[in-house]
């Protein structure tokens, strides 16, 4: 793969494609969190299964329907091209095309257009739906690969007869590779202006990642049964880019001119919230904390371990520079929830260092990034800088296997385009993907993760970080960072 266009990791046995960062400046991470248990919301004994005939060119295709989703279950064969995307057999033999289906660049143009009328390409909901009905990412894996083609004893179950087949794909640099090892499939939502998220397995484990890569990649398609309208202009705006508020997915009385079946209904995103207001209990160090009612808990709250209604939301006011940031309560957790301003002096020795950026837009978005020798001392009286055992305890309380995203908040600037993968933020946590500072440069890396400090020591040069990817809805507590790195704070009440 072209290293300078795409980079290439592995994390878990997992290959996966990264974009390129967002600049405003840094380094980007990726990683997989354990799903508690081989946990399923979906039967694989109630699957239905039946077939689909595409009337463009003919192709008849198998389909399996999951709980509320109709999916293609094979790779779709269609000979698509137009003036920004085209289509390819793996190693230009007709025969791979026939076995493993088309690998398929990707414009908004084949996004719209390159399933058969009645379906569409998956969006990001989408395939969240599958991979959380299935298993989760870390077990969803094994239960969607084929009983064969798959190298190095990678075959699947196939439990849900979705038959992922390990088909390979083409990189930037029109190279074919990882066929027996890789399955990627495109989604119809983009990241930013070059990348769009993808979905993909490997032969190495269960893992299912998303993760993001550059549209002229070649990769696998599947459609998904029902209409869907695609609003790409609007990237920036408080919606999805993928979807706008007007997105419309089918119900289960239409039937496709293209199929043999009816369709099945495919599930509709909810977003019914409930408020509560309580009042956290207070610090000696900090002002009496006033209550703010929740707008963000979903009702639903049995998606959660732990229910969003229940979370108390405060204010607290720092009373070193008479900062004032909100506050949330889960389980027996009080956490901010702003990163830390703080613009702690520098001590004598220079060992102490922050980072504040001018703007106040960006700063009151992003806060301030320290050094961990000034993290260490940067949060205010009566709160501490967490371990990495803390974080683990809030991602424990809150659940993976609730509908990911639920520690994102919407990005709506210039300099900050990740609201095509947004969450809802039902705990009120807003974290934002402000990424890391260059220490020599002062060069914010916004990049699509999120990097704390951690009161966890290693030695005298590392210590602990807590990062969340927001490509990955993944949180990391494993990572040791080089002191003198600038990374962002959020304070737990002591």
């Amino acid at each position: 793969m072209n290293k300078s266009t795409i980079g290439r990791f592995w994390f878990n046995g997992m290959f996966a494609v990264i974009s390129a960062s967002t600049f405003f400046a840094c380094d980007s991470s990726s990683s997989s969190v354990s799903d508690p248990g081989d946990g399923i919301t979906i039967n694989p004994l109630e699957v239905e299964t039946g077939s689909i005939t595409d009337n463009r060119d003919g192709e008849t295709y198998r389909i399996v329907t999951i709980g509320e989703q109709t999916w293609m279950a094979e790779n779709l064969k269609y000979n698509y091209s137009d003036t920004d995307a085209s289509s390819y057999c793996y190693k230009d033999k007709d025969s791979n095309c026939d076995k493993y289906g088309r690998l398929y660049t990707w414009s908004e143009d084949m996004a719209r257009n390159i399933c058969p009328s009645g379906w569409h390409l998956p969006d990001n909901e989408d395939w969240k739906t599958l991979i959380n009905s299935t298993g989760g990412v870390d077990y969803a894996g094994r239960k969607l690969k084929a009983k064969s083609t798959w190298n190095s004893d990678g075959n699947g179950s196939d439990a849900y007869s979705f038959t992922a087949l390990a088909a390979g794909f083409r990189d930037t640099s029109k190279n074919y590779s990882q066929q027996g090892l890789n399955a990627s499939f495109w989604s119809a939502t983009r990241y930013d202006g070059t990348d769009v998220l993808y979905w993909s397995l490997n032969a190495d484990n269960s893992l299912v990642i998303r993760d993001a890569g550059n549209r002229n990649n070649a990769f696998s398609v599947r459609c998904i049964k029902g209409s869907k309208t695609f609003y790409y202009s609007s990237m920036r705006s408080s919606s999805s880019s993928a979807k706008s508020s007007s997105s419309v997915r089918s119900s289960s009385s239409a039937k496709s001119s293209s199929s043999a079946r009816s369709s099945s209904s495919v599930r509709s995103s909810s977003s019914a919230k409930s408020s509560s207001s309580s009042t956290p209990s207070s610090s000696s160090a900090i002002s009496s904390s006033s209550v703010q009612s929740s707008s963000s808990a979903t009702s639903n709250s049995s998606n959660y371990k732990y229910d969003p209604a229940k979370v108390i939301h405060g204010t607290i006011t720092d009373s070193r520079d008479g900062q004032e940031y909100k506050t949330v309560t889960i389980g027996n957790q009080t956490w901010m929830a702003e990163n830390l301003r703080y613009e702690i002096p520098r001590d004598a020795a220079d060992t102490v260092d922050v980072f504040c950026p001018q703007d106040p837009d960006t700063l009151a978005l992003v806060g301030c990034y320290y050094t961990w020798r000034a993290a260490i001392k940067a949060c205010p009286n009566g709160w501490v800088l967490p371990s990495q055992s803390n974080w683990k305890t809030l991602i424990n309380q809150i659940s993976w296997t609730a509908p990911w995203g639920i520690l994102e908040t919407i990005c709506n600037t210039e300099s900050l385009i990740y609201n095509s993968i947004q969450g809802n933020d039902v705990y009120g946590l807003n974290i934002t993907p402000s990424g890391s500072c260059n220490p020599d440069t002062k060069k914010i890396s916004i990049n699509g993760t999120a990097k704390y400090w951690t009161s966890s020591f290693l030695d005298e040069f590392f210590c602990g970080d807590a990062v969340l990817s927001f490509i990955n809805d993944n949180l990391k507590t494993d990572i040791f960072t080089n002191h003198s790195a600038f990374q962002s704070v959020r304070c737990l009440k002591r």
